[in-house]
């Protein structure tokens, strides 16, 4: 991980036109940790959810990879203050699809340990305005994840 934050900084201080798939995967992680992390807990199961859904989002990303993506997503989170700089770079980065399949994977996250806490629905209730995913793709994603 170290040497892909050097490989930013020698391609212009990491200020690339368009964010590349390793970042995405961060920035995805972080946005599934705040999603556990809205109920004051974060758990394994919701840990293994996370996990998965790097793992699934990106053949080419290493078991190792995955591990260090969520492992600094849980400290980022710990010192992020506002989600609106990573949901920016999402927004750009991201087509409507996986913007849904984001939305998706952050309700698998919330119903991970069984039970889906208040805090959890609307954290991701706010990051879906914020993806500009419309209320009623935000609830037929729900919905497939409680079916499914």
């Amino acid at each position: 991980m170290f040497q892909h934050w050097i490989k930013n900084l020698q391609n212009g201080g990491g200020k690339q036109t368009e964010p590349d798939q390793y970042w995405l995967e961060r920035l995805t992680a972080l946005l599934l940790v705040e999603i556990a992390r809205a109920d004051t807990s974060i758990g394994e199961p919701e840990v293994d959810t996370i996990s998965r859904a790097i793992k699934a989002s990106s053949k080419s990303i290493t078991e190792l990879e995955v591990d260090e993506i969520v492992a600094t997503a849980r400290l980022d989170a710990e010192s992020s203050i506002s989600f609106h700089e990573h949901v920016r770079e999402i927004n750009k980065g991201f087509t409507r699809g996986q913007k849904l399949l984001l939305i998706e994977q952050m309700w698998r996250v919330a119903y991970a340990d069984g039970d889906l806490d208040k805090y959890e629905e609307y954290t991701i209730r706010k990051l879906a305005d914020l993806l500009f995913v419309e209320h009623q793709e935000f609830i037929k994603a729900k919905l497939r994840v409680v079916e499914g």
